[in-house]
């Protein structure tokens, strides 16, 4: 009969069990969820950010902002 990983707690070689191995990956994994959140949310503003840039570069570039330019051209002949 086997015994469940989640009740068998420590074997008798000295070796950590099942629930401890999972365990240290869900406290790993807890403590990896929120900086993973902020990296999604950080590339989410910066992205947004760089889209508005982005706008106002080419509203600054528009043909009907710059102002107009007089030159003479020389007509020989």
């Amino acid at each position: 009969m086997a015994v469940s990983a989640f009740t068998q707690g420590r074997t008798g070689q000295g070796q950590p069990s099942l629930w401890i191995s999972a365990n240290g990956t869900e406290i790993l994994l807890g403590a990896l969820t929120p900086a993973v959140l902020l990296a999604i949310l950080a590339s989410k503003i910066s992205a947004d950010l760089y889209g508005q840039l982005g706008d106002l570069g080419e509203q600054l570039l528009q043909s009907n902002r710059l102002p107009q330019l007089n030159i003479p051209t020389s007509q020989e002949g």
